[in-house]
C-alpha cells in the first residue's frame, strides 16, 4: 500500500512538472518519447537558443534563453526531473520510462475531477431552478469558485491526457465543453495544442477533428463566420508541413480539404498551382491528388452557382454578374484543361501509378459533368457508320475540349498508345500498366452508357470496344478471370445495368 501510495504521489508530481513546463513555455512545437540513454546526449547538447515566436513574428519580452535542463518563463526559474524531461528551443521530451505512471495518475485525477465537476453542476442547476421557482433573482452561482477551480484542473489534467494518448476522445471532448464559451486568445493556444499532439502523432485523427472544431468556434465568435485569412494561411503552412514529415497522410489532406469551403476562387486556383510541384514528386500518394479533386470540384460547383445567380438576378445586375460569371468559368476551364495535360504527362513518365489513372477518371468525370456542351454523340456514330474508327476522329489536341468526338477518341488513343508500345512485352511492370490503362477504358465505356441513351448505332459502338478491352484485361489480368467476367457480365446486360 504505501508502494503504491508513493507511485500516487510521484505520478502527481510528474503531472505539476509537466504542466508546469507548458505553462513555462507556451510554443513548444516539438514532443518526442525517448529512451532513458538518449536523455544524457539531450542534457550534455550545448543549448545556445534565443526564444522567438514565428507565429507573431516579434521577441517575448518576458523570455530567457533555455539552458540545460531549466524552462524559463515570466522571469522566473522553474526546474524539473532531469530523469523523466527535457525541454529547450521550444522542445519537449518525456522518457518513456516515466509514461505509464504519468498518464495511469493523470487519468484517475480527471476522472475523479470529472466526477466532482458533475457533481457541483447538478447542484448549480438545482440552486437555479430553485431561485426561478420563487422569483429571487441570482445576482452570481452558488458554487462558481468551485467550479471554476474544478475546470481549471480538468483543463490541466486533460492537456496531459491529449499529448500522451492523442486517441483519448473523451479528454477532447472535456476540452471541448470547457473552451465552449472562451476567448480567442485562448482558442489560438489551444491550436498549438493540437500542433503538439500533432507532432508526434500526425495521423492521429482526434487532433485534426478538434482543431477543425476550435477553427469554428473562432469563425463563429470572432469572425462573423468567416475563415479569417492569417488562419487560413497558417493551416495551409501546418498541413504542409505535416505532408513532409508524414507521407501518405489521409487525415492532413482531409483537414486541407475542409479548408476548401473557406477559400474564395482566386485562393483555390493559387493552391493547385503551389501543389503542383509536390504533387509531381510524390505520384503514389493518391491524399494530395484527393485534395486536387476537392479544389476542382468546388471551382465547378462555384461557376455553376454564378451562372446561375447571374440568371436568375434583376436587369441592372445581369450585366455585370454575366461578365464575371465569364471570367471565372474561363478560369475554370484552363485550370482544367492545364491538369489534364499535365496528368497526361505524369501518366506517361512515371507508369504503374494508380493514383495518376484516378485522378484522370475524375477529370474525365468533371468533362462529362460540368464542360462537356450538348454535343450529340450521333457524330461518332456517323463516324463509326462511314467506317471510321473512332480513335482516328480528330488528331488535334488543341481543339475544344468540349468538342465530345474529339476528347473521347484523344482518350482512347491515349489508353491505345500503352498496348501498341508494350506489346511486346510481358514483364510484370508493363502487364500492369496494360491493366491499368484497359481498365480506365473499361470505366469511360461506363461513363458513356450512363450518360447517353443508347441508341442501336451507338451500342455497337461500345461494343466493338468493349470486346477490345475484354480481351486485353483476359491476357494481361488472367488471374483476375473471375473479376472480369463479372464486370462485363453485368455490362452486357444493357447500356444502364452497368456498375460504377
Amino acid at each position: 500500500m504505501a508502494a503504491a501510495s508513493d507511485d500516487g504521489k510521484s505520478g502527481l508530481s510528474l503531472v505539476s512538472q509537466l504542466s508546469r513546463i507548458l505553462d513555462s513555455d507556451p510554443f513548444i512545437d516539438d514532443l518526442g518519447f525517448i529512451h532513458p540513454t538518449q536523455l544524457k546526449s539531450l542534457q550534455e547538447m550545448d543549448v545556445e537558443s534565443v526564444i522567438s515566436f514565428p507565429e507573431h513574428g516579434k521577441m517575448n519580452e518576458n523570455a530567457v534563453p533555455a539552458v540545460g535542463n531549466s524552462v524559463y518563463g515570466e522571469g522566473h526559474d522553474m526546474f524539473y526531473d532531469r530523469s523523466a524531461f527535457w525541454c529547450a528551443n521550444h522542445k519537449l521530451a518525456i522518457v518513456v520510462s516515466v509514461l505509464p505512471s504519468l498518464y495511469q495518475c493523470a487519468k484517475a485525477a480527471f476522472l475523479e475531477t470529472r466526477h466532482e465537476y458533475d457533481h457541483f453542476m447538478k447542484l448549480e442547476m438545482t440552486h437555479c431552478h430553485t431561485s426561478l421557482y420563487n422569483s429571487v433573482i441570482q445576482s452570481e452561482y452558488l458554487y462558481g469558485e468551485t467550479l471554476l477551480c474544478l475546470r481549471n484542473r480538468l483543463m490541466t489534467y486533460t492537456r496531459v491526457l491529449v499529448i500522451i494518448n492523442c486517441d483519448y476522445k473523451s479528454a477532447w471532448n472535456v476540452r471541448k465543453e470547457m473552451l465552449a464559451s472562451t476567448t480567442e486568445a485562448t482558442l489560438s493556444a489551444e491550436l498549438r495544442l493540437c500542433n503538439l499532439a500533432l507532432s508526434h502523432c500526425p495521423k492521429s485523427e482526434e487532433p485534426w477533428e478538434h482543431r477543425r472544431w476550435v477553427i469554428s468556434q473562432i469563425m463563429n465568435y470572432f469572425s462573423r463566420g468567416k475563415m479569417p485569412k492569417d488562419v487560413l494561411q497558417g493551416e495551409l503552412k501546418h498541413v504542409e508541413f505535416i505532408a513532409e514529415k508524414s507521407k501518405m497522410n489521409y487525415r492532413s489532406w482531409h483537414h486541407c480539404s475542409w479548408l476548401v469551403q473557406y477559400m474564395p476562387l482566386s485562393q483555390m486556383a493559387l493552391e493547385l498551382r503551389r501543389w503542383k510541384p509536390w504533387a509531381q514528386s510524390h505520384v503514389a500518394d493518391n491524399c494530395c491528388f484527393h485534395f486536387r479533386r476537392c479544389l476542382f470540384e468546388h471551382l465547378f460547383n462555384m461557376i455553376s452557382k454564378e451562372s446561375y445567380d447571374s440568371q436568375t438576378c434583376g436587369e441592372d445586375r445581369a450585366a455585370e454578374n454575366q461578365r464575371i460569371c465569364s471570367h471565372d468559368t474561363l478560369q475554370v476551364m484552363e485550370l482544367w484543361e492545364d491538369e489534364i495535360k499535365w496528368n497526361e504527362d505524369l501518366i506517361n513518365f512515371y507508369r504503374i501509378r494508380e493514383a495518376l489513372w484516378m485522378h484522370r477518371r475524375f477529370l474525365f468525370y468533371m468533362w462529362i459533368r460540368h464542360i462537356k456542351p450538348n454535343v450529340s454523340f450521333g457524330s461518332c456514330a456517323a463516324n463509326f457508320e462511314n467506317g471510321t474508327d473512332l480513335k482516328q476522329t480528330t488528331p488535334d489536341r488543341d481543339n475544344c475540349p468540349g468538342d465530345y468526338c474529339h476528347f473521347i477518341a484523344k482518350e482512347m488513343e491515349l489508353v491505345d498508345n500503352f498496348f501498341s508500345m508494350s506489346s511486346s512485352n510481358h514483364v510484370e511492370d508493363a502487364n500492369r500498366q496494360q491493366i491499368l490503362a484497359a481498365t480506365y477504358k473499361l470505366w469511360i465505356l461506363l461513363m458513356l452508357t450512363k450518360t447517353q441513351n443508347c441508341n442501336s448505332t451507338e451500342s455497337e459502338i461500345c461494343k466493338k470496344e468493349l470486346v477490345h478491352v475484354e480481351g486485353l484485361l483476359k491476357v494481361f489480368g488472367s488471374e483476375r478471370e473471375n473479376l472480369w467476367d463479372g464486370l462485363f457480365k453485368a455490362f452486357k446486360v444493357g447500356c444502364h445495368s452497368a456498375v460504377y
